[in-house]
């Protein structure tokens, strides 16, 4: 497995301890126009922003949701990691710098941290997700 640099290692080490329980839930991310994307947390925040994971299938999703915005994005299968391009430019959304989201293992599930203790996901109200 591939370790996170902090601050996002930070999830793990939050579950690793015990300190905190891991929730379904749904999450926003503004440069997605707003979509919502079903995941777990345990209620972290980053600067006032959730600090999700989600499953493969909604990790998918996201990468869906990037390349509409015609950003880059991918599974790297070697790595086990979710690849994004960020800080795109205003007029070609093209980008030479790309975050890297690997796989961890919590409470027995298969998770990636897409742009947790990064970029600014809310947590979606009222979203009946794990009700």
């Amino acid at each position: 497995m591939i370790v996170f640099d902090e601050p996002r290692n930070s999830l793990l080490t939050t579950i690793d301890e015990g300190l905190k329980m891991i929730y379904e839930t749904a999450f926003l991310l503004d440069a997605t126009a707003e979509r919502v994307f079903e995941g777990h947390s345990t209620g972290d925040l980053w600067n006032g922003w959730a600090a999700p994971v989600f499953t493969f299938e909604q990790a998918q999703k996201i990468v869906a949701a990037w390349h509409e915005q015609h950003w880059e994005a991918l599974y790297d299968k070697e790595q086990d990691a979710f690849v994004f391009s960020v800080n795109q430019e205003f007029d070609t959304g093209k980008s030479e710098e790309f975050e890297t989201f690997p796989a961890m293992e919590i409470e027995g599930r298969k998770l990636y941290g897409i742009g947790a203790y990064v970029w600014t996901w809310e947590e979606a109200e009222n979203s009946g997700v794990g009700a």
